[in-house]
């Protein structure tokens, strides 16, 4: 035998999630409540967003949709200072950090063992082109070692 929701239960979940989607200050575009996963879609006027989501998750969520929560972290970290006591442990353990898994780093670019390499040779060469001789900021420089391909 099949368990399914009473149509009284439906309407009480598809009313809960309009006063929340109404307090975010969403706008419920499209979805039925026919279960949990029920899909849902929501306008974000703050963001101007269409977002696709489920009842579910809507609901569990704090700000309903992720273009919201990732507003709220960001107020929350605007105007944080951190000491160099603290600044020297994140840059330490950045360092540190395992490799996320697999032979080679998905992105070799962004290795932290590339990343300060490349720093060195900049700071070597004085931030001056080895060509031109041409004085640039370090995101128009190029670092290239003799023995990586690089496309």
């Amino acid at each position: 035998m099949v368990y399914r929701l009473p149509e009284s239960a439906k309407l009480e979940k598809e009313v809960e999630i309009i006063a929340r989607v109404k307090n975010h200050g969403h706008i419920k575009l499209e979805g039925d409540y026919q279960g949990k996963n029920s899909r849902l879609i929501i306008y974000c006027p703050k963001h101007n967003i269409i977002a696709e989501t489920t009842y579910t998750n809507y609901k569990r969520s704090r700000t309903g949709l992720t273009c919201c929560g990732k507003q709220q972290v960001s107020c929350k970290l605007k105007g944080r200072v951190y000491n160099e006591d603290t600044i020297e442990k994140m840059r330490t353990a950045s360092l540190n950090r395992p490799p996320r898994g697999g032979s080679e780093a998905r992105y070799w670019r962004k290795t932290n063992s590339y990343i300060q390499w490349r720093k060195e040779i900049f700071r070597l060469w004085h931030f001056e082109c080895s060509i031109t001789g041409r004085r640039n900021s370090e995101t128009e420089l190029v670092a290239v070692d003799k023995f990586l391909r690089v496309s």
